[in-house]
């Protein structure tokens, strides 16, 4: 049965926009770059519980999804789906070859089923006929009409930033164990928004981003205790340097800038920012540090480090993970050390998990420490343990 609830599409305009979901970060990262690069608008979670409160929200031109995950699976997210919507393309990715997927996959009505380590053209070909097939359909039934998508994304949005809170995670010093700083992650109780990148996308979409980042600093400002002197760092988008009142005096984060440090990632690249450079120095003027976020995930590359001269670097958690078992990784983290020490920029480690990443980062040589073995997000200053 059809919901009730309003279905946004991505419309005729664009290459399509794209649900995928598995519970693997670096599997997700790789179908976005290749997809994305494709033109498609790119949206992804971590498992069926995420994809069905994205569903819930939006309409989609195709959703992709892995077979084995965690909460929900991938079969039991193809029946919430298609509770939902009876036509809409899906693809399942999954590892087994073994012929029982593929007959679950049939029963269940999906659409196409690929195997892994998917190949690159065959997903983007399978993608690319999905969506054609899905916008043929729609447009005989004549389904949502753009003013429907704006409404539906500035409501969604609106409530966001009605329910948004910061989550702070502790970084702490590899030489003494003792904590650096904290970083402040957007959060929002709105259901509809299971995660920033939902919250982020969407602002994108609607032209919002420079509320949205007000909102942020604002929020941060009010969490934070004058008394207190350690460092406490904030994202930032590159657009957001284009926003007049960052610079101002009368900015909620300007009493506490001597303790700010804003970590840039390149979601969009920093050198489509006209003036970076003297951007960054007027931030400098004012007492703040800057970071390069994700550095190594692709984002953010070695031009960062000319456009931005950093204070510090993160290393983005695609590298750490099993960082102790994959020496390739240990070479380019040694490197990436290597190079921001020359330029007098510290290295924080980002996304450690175990004792053993922890220990192969502190001796490859990284300064600062972050991640789920010493503290997940949570409310202002979660107990942190070494």
């Amino acid at each position: 049965m059809m919901s009730n609830a309003l279905k946004v599409t991505a419309g005729t305009t664009g290459a399509g926009r794209i649900l995928v979901a598995d519970d693997e970060p670096a599997m997700l990262l790789c179908y976005q770059r290749i997809l994305g690069a494709a033109g498609y608008d790119v949206e992804t979670v971590l498992n069926g519980e995420e994809a069905v409160a994205a569903f819930e929200n939006g309409q989609y031109d195709v959703v992709l999804s892995d077979i084995q995950m965690p909460v929900m699976n991938g079969l039991e997210l193809l029946r919430a789906v298609r509770e939902r919507d009876h036509d809409v393309p899906f693809i399942f990715l999954t590892a087994d070859t073994s012929g029982n997927s593929a007959i679950a996959a049939v029963e269940s009505r999906a659409s196409r089923y690929l195997t892994k380590p998917i190949n690159s053209e065959m997903l983007r070909e399978a993608v690319k006929n999905a969506v054609a097939d899905c916008r043929q359909d729609r447009a005989r039934r004549g389904l949502a009409t753009v003013t429907s998508i704006q409404d539906a994304m500035s409501t969604r949005f609106e409530s966001a930033l009605d329910k948004l809170w910061m989550a702070f995670q502790p970084i702490v010093r590899c030489t003494d164990k003792t904590v650096f700083g904290y970083e402040a992650l957007v959060r929002t109780r709105e259901p509809s928004v299971p995660h920033p990148g939902v919250l982020l996308d969407t602002a994108e979409r609607l032209g919002e981003l420079p509320r949205l980042g007000r909102t942020i600093r604002a929020a941060v400002a009010a969490s934070l205790d004058p008394a207190d002197r350690w460092a406490v760092f904030v994202n930032l988008h590159p657009m957001d340097l284009l926003d007049e009142s960052l610079y101002g005096t009368s900015s909620p984060l300007y009493p506490f800038a001597d303790r700010v440090v804003f970590e840039i990632t390149e979601r969009q690249s920093i050198t489509n920012v006209v003036e970076a450079q003297a951007l960054i120095r007027s931030l400098r003027q004012l007492g703040y540090r800057v970071a390069i976020d994700d550095l190594g995930a692709g984002y953010a590359g070695m031009s960062s480090f000319a456009a931005l001269d950093p204070e510090l670097v993160k290393i983005d958690m695609s590298l750490v993970r099993d960082i102790d078992r994959n020496v390739t990784a240990q070479k380019v983290v040694e490197a990436l050390v290597v190079l921001s020490h020359n330029l007098s920029a510290e290295v924080i480690a980002e996304g450690i998990e175990t004792e053993a990443e922890r220990d192969m980062l502190v001796r490859l040589g990284c300064d600062l420490l972050q991640g789920y073995l010493f503290a997940k997000p949570g409310p202002y200053l979660p107990t942190v343990k070494f």
